[in-house]
């Protein structure tokens, strides 16, 4: 039984179904989440995938981004990823729509999705539509706020960031640009990522009261093309989210019950890493599950995904205080601390992130 049919939920059902499990999906919501929003799969994300058998249905919908940056409002290059030495070293960095990534996963699930079907946490066990729910396995792959996860640790809230994000994709037409840029201001950030389709997923990061900003007074003056996509034809609605990520949980699993991806671990979007663990998490699950009896593939899940998880949330949630420094001094130290890392440096990072 997987709880959740976002990202890591299909995935996991794929997974299961591919070796032999009998699954069933379980999603509140009514369809697939169809807000128009893109996100970047890193090359450790497209390895996951591979090892699902996932990879090549999801590349039919990502576009290979060749380049990416960090500017100030006014163009000022910040950083550059070395994205040749990248692509050499662990594969291409990609994009895709959202809603397309689900539907690639969906399709190779090949089965219904058992939409509405609200699960509730009721006594230690978990039900659904009034009926306990019975299972060798239970997966929850519900998300930050999962039900799940309050089997395991019923104590344990998520941490507000102190900002929220405005997420939107934009029909950009030839003016989309093979770059993607991440531009940082006082306590504001605007980020740019071409998609297929000529279209641009954009994202607006602002303070706690973000969710009433007027985006084009907020971003007036920044370099282009921030104004024109800002302008132009929306595809599917613009939203707005209140950022938050999970501290480091007591545990991941208890008897037949384990957590993958968000309902685990949620972090913030700061280094574009929680699809791509979610995909890592799935895929140990289901290399242990192959090779090993449930009793011992779950803990052996655990011990190799859960630090690892945890040490990018904490990455993430730092450099997300970094990146929205307001003050004077703040944001000094942060255009200084960007221009004159060393690209070593920067490699040795990325790598370690890429390496798993």
């Amino acid at each position: 039984m997987v709880v959740g049919a976002g990202i890591a939920g299909l995935a996991t059902g794929c997974a299961l179904r591919a070796r032999g499990y009998e699954v069933r999906v379980l999603e509140r919501e009514p369809q697939l989440r169809a807000e128009g929003a893109g996100l970047t799969l890193w090359p450790n994300a497209m390895r996951a995938l591979s090892a699902l058998g996932l990879e090549e249905p999801v590349s039919r919908c990502a576009r290979v981004l060749e380049d990416a940056v960090t500017m100030t409002p006014d163009a000022r290059l910040l950083s550059r990823l070395p994205m040749d030495r990248l692509r050499e070293r662990f594969g291409p960095l990609v994009s895709v729509y959202r809603p397309e990534l689900l539907a690639a996963l969906r399709d190779s699930y090949g089965s219904p999705i058992e939409f509405s079907s609200e699960v509730d946490a009721v006594d230690s066990c978990l039900r659904v539509h009034g009926e306990r729910i019975e299972a060798d396995l239970i997966v929850g792959a519900d998300g930050i706020n999962s039900v799940v996860r309050r089997l395991l640790a019923s104590d344990v809230a998520s941490r507000p960031a102190g900002y929220g994000a405005w997420r939107g994709v934009a029909a950009t037409g030839s003016a989309t640009r093979a770059c993607a840029s991440e531009t940082m201001g006082r306590g504001r950030r605007f980020g740019l990522v071409p998609l297929t389709g000529e279209r641009t997923y954009w994202f607006a990061v602002l303070g706690p009261d973000g969710g009433e900003a007027d985006l084009a007074r907020e971003f007036a003056g920044w370099h282009e093309p921030i104004a024109e996509v800002l302008a132009a034809a929306p595809v599917g609605e613009r939203s707005y989210l209140t950022l938050a990520d999970l501290p480091a949980l007591p545990r991941w699993h208890s008897g037949n019950v384990v957590l993958v991806g968000d309902a685990a671990h949620a972090m913030t979007p700061n280094l574009g890493q929680g699809a791509a663990q979610a995909l890592e998490d799935v895929a140990s699950l289901a290399h242990h599950l192959e090779r090993e009896p449930l009793a011992r593939a779950l803990p052996a899940y655990v011990d190799q995904r859960k630090r690892r998880a945890e040490l990018i949330v904490a990455r993430s949630r730092a450099f997300g205080r970094l990146a929205q420094a307001s003050g004077a001094v703040g944001v000094r130290l942060r255009v200084g601390l960007l221009r004159r890392t060393p690209q070593r440096l920067v490699w040795r990072q990325l790598a370690s992130v890429m390496e798993g």
